[in-house]
């Protein structure tokens, strides 16, 4: 092998290694191709094992889509919040959870520290991401002092602006729209590592692409970076959550900026919810199937692991609050489920 083959195929492993993706058994990764058909993507036994599974985005211009909503890693009521969910995905089951549990009172302490939510200074559980955890402390500490039946209004407001159409929808927008800049410099920057970097070690040598070439990757990750960055601080304005590690990457690794939509749309995917987002990118048989198994896991949860009484009736009852939100979010959503127009109560 030349030292341009060895050149060529070590950009290469680099650069699909960052194509590679961990599906977690709390994400629903909507993956596309080319942005036109979408499917679901969800952790189980065929292709993975009991914590995950990998997935192959698209390697080739115009490099994929993809959005990662994750579940809720909690469930929350009137009266307590608790560190387990009854919602599955896939065919693996749940993560490992630990059922602890916190009542919403006057004096509860909450907070957090990065993604781990805080309970009177203990963690209680690690919510995946600073924004949720923040998101999740902001609500906790604004009904802990009201009665129950604030608690509960607010809690429904909380899944109806999460599970809210129109904004989805905007949001989604806004994601595609940035990412059109983003991806036409990631596909150019394709065509320059993949097929001119190439051609110009086999035609002048490795030592004058390393050269030329090596400049152009630099320059085009650093285009990259700037569309990035300032996508980043438009949307998430209050949040430093990866940023200069992520341009610090795609600087010292200029293979990596290829993937950089992806960072886009992963970073979007923390403020979106699986249901309406699988309402509005899904089409056809797939939608109906899998918006039917979403909201039958809602409405009749396998509790295979027996939690204390406490903790099933919280999750019963954030269950029940998203079906009530989410039908009242897309009506034709109630074809898929009987029990759409039940109460609260326990």
């Amino acid at each position: 092998m030349s030292d341009g083959e060895r050149l060529l195929l070590f950009l290469a492993l680099i650069y699909l290694s960052g194509c590679l993706l961990w599906v977690d058994r709390r994400t629903v990764l909507l993956a596309s191709g080319l942005g036109r058909r979408w499917r679901v993507v969800v952790a189980d036994y065929l292709w993975g094992n009991s914590s995950g599974r990998l997935f192959l985005l698209n390697p080739l211009p115009p490099l994929g889509f993809l959005f990662a909503p994750r579940l809720m890693p909690v469930s929350l009521s009137p009266s307590s919040i608790v560190a387990y969910n009854a919602q599955t995905v896939g065919n693996s089951g749940r993560p490992p959870q630990s059922g602890r549990t916190a009542a919403i009172e006057p004096g509860a302490a909450f907070s957090c520290e990065g993604p781990e939510l805080m309970v009177d200074g203990r963690p209680f559980c690690d919510m995946g991401d600073a924004w949720t955890a923040r998101t999740l402390v902001a609500l906790l500490n604004r009904i802990k002092g009201c009665d129950e039946a604030a608690r509960e209004r607010a809690i429904l407001e909380f899944w109806t602006e999460r599970l809210d159409v129109r904004g989805t929808k905007e949001r989604l927008r806004a994601t595609l729209e940035a990412c059109r800049q983003e991806r036409l410099a990631c596909s150019l920057a394709f065509f320059l590592f993949f097929v001119v970097l190439p051609l110009l070690s086999f035609r002048y040598g490795v030592g004058a692409a390393v050269l030329a070439g090596g400049a152009a990757m630099i320059a085009s990750a650093a285009i990259i970076c700037v569309l990035y960055h300032s996508f980043h601080r438009r949307h998430f304005p209050d949040a430093g959550e990866g940023l200069w590690g992520d341009l610090a990457k795609m600087m010292l690794c200029p293979p990596t900026a290829l993937r950089a939509c992806d960072l886009i749309m992963e970073r979007m995917s923390v403020r979106l919810d699986a249901l309406p987002l699988a309402a509005l990118l899904l089409s056809g048989a797939d939608r109906e199937s899998f918006l039917k198994g979403y909201l039958a896991d809602l409405e009749e949860p396998a509790f295979p692991d027996d939690p204390p009484d406490a903790v099933r009736e919280t999750c019963l009852w954030q269950n029940r609050a998203i079906v009530k939100t989410g039908v009242a979010a897309i009506p034709w959503l109630k074809r898929f489920t009987h029990a759409a127009e039940c109460g609260m109560a326990s």
